[in-house]
């Protein structure tokens, strides 16, 4: 787990724990505090269902936009797009005619950039669809 993701669950689990504990200390007041705890937490959910959508959303919005780019440049070729592993933000792209060559692209303000590349082992890349303007 990424540091940042163990810090988001302790601070979404310490409010859930302060009332649960309050809830076991007052008992006249225990459901309607074990009724703030499920509230709590389904609100969390939601938030965090919410987050990861929008990020998926953007991943999608990039996927479209790189396309877009590369259908403008290279109307006659035929290419993979995916977005990088760990990375929703760049898109990574293989074209067919320049196979074990990795492309990678970023969408900055509407904008589309080529952001590097890469080879597998054993491939000499001959850069067919490099891009000479950067940001």
């Amino acid at each position: 787990m990424y540091p940042a993701t163990l810090i988001t669950c302790f601070l979404f689990l310490v409010p859930i724990a302060l009332v649960l504990l309050i809830a076991l200390l007052m008992k006249k007041r225990r459901t309607g505090l074990l009724l703030a705890a499920v509230c709590i937490g389904a609100g969390e959910v939601i938030y965090l269902m919410n987050d990861r959508d929008a990020d998926r959303v953007e991943g999608y919005e990039n996927l479209d936009a790189v396309d877009e780019h590369l259908r403008a440049l290279y109307p006659d070729e035929k290419w993979v797009s995916y977005n990088a592993v760990g990375a929703m933000y760049e898109v990574e792209v293989v074209f067919y005619n320049e196979p074990g060559v990795m492309y990678g692209y970023v969408v900055d303000d509407e904008r589309v950039y080529q952001s590097g590349g890469g080879y597998e082992e054993g491939v000499d890349p001959e850069w067919l669809h490099y891009e000479e303007e950067t940001r």
